[in-house]
């Protein structure tokens, strides 16, 4: 019998229910979800609003308005939320927890620490570094701790091109993942910043398979719903 997991990632750019426009790109956002079920889904710059259809189980990151300057942020909006069709069996502390957040999920792969993530929420601007460095220290402890990984989101970086990047941080990244035996199953396509890795333990005999959306396939750029693609990667034994 074959086993499979998917898992997707999308940066939805704030939405919200402020007015009808909103209100409207909040339905389209669910409703392009319901077109791409996944296991497991990360979402970045979300809102509660967000609720993936048949998806029961939930972790975000903290509320945003305990942040410095919360005022900014509209009613629900969190950085990142981590769903799942498999139970959440345990949370894992994070250096920050307004830009991450980790849940440990029960899957048909065996346990996994989903660690959700931005890194920069200025972009590669004002504290983009600083995440960096926080989420290579996690994944450096969870790895230390025995757990298999996810580590998905919004990276602010592509890996194949220069469309987005920071090179440095590239290769701090991938030397981590060298490092750690994880792989970045989304790296060759291109122009693209948001990001699934996993620990390779996941993948020795096992296929994988990977689909974009929101996007213009002809010039491979993000459209209309949210300034990011949306990628979903199948993996199967």
């Amino acid at each position: 019998m074959n086993t499979q997991i998917k898992i997707a990632t999308w940066n939805v750019e704030r939405p919200n229910r402020t007015d009808e426009k909103e209100k409207e790109r909040v339905n389209a956002i669910n409703a392009e979800l319901k077109k791409h079920p996944a296991d497991i889904l990360i979402l970045t710059e979300t809102n509660e609003c967000i609720s993936p259809e048949n998806i029961k189980y939930v972790y975000h990151s903290e509320p945003l308005e305990k942040e410095a300057g919360g005022s900014y942020y509209k009613e629900g909006e969190r950085r990142v939320s981590i769903w799942s069709l498999h139970p959440i069996i345990e949370t894992l502390k994070v250096k920050n927890s307004l830009t991450s957040a980790c849940a440990v999920i029960q899957t048909p792969l065996g346990n996994l620490a989903v660690f959700g993530c931005i890194i920069g929420i200025h972009g590669r601007g004002k504290g983009f570094d600083t995440d960096l460095q926080d989420q290579m220290e996690d994944l450096r402890r969870f790895e230390e701790a025995g757990y298999n990984i996810c580590y998905a989101g919004d990276f602010n970086m592509s890996f194949c091109d220069n469309y987005y990047t920071k090179k440095s941080a590239r290769s701090q990244l991938n030397d981590l993942f060298s490092t750690l035996k994880m792989k970045n199953l989304t790296a060759r396509i291109p122009q693209m910043i948001d990001h699934i890795v996993v620990s390779e333990s996941l993948l020795p005999s096992s296929s994988v398979e990977k689909e974009c959306w929101n996007t213009d396939k002809k010039k491979a750029r993000p459209i209309v719903l949210s300034d990011h693609k949306g990628v979903i990667v199948t993996i199967q034994l």
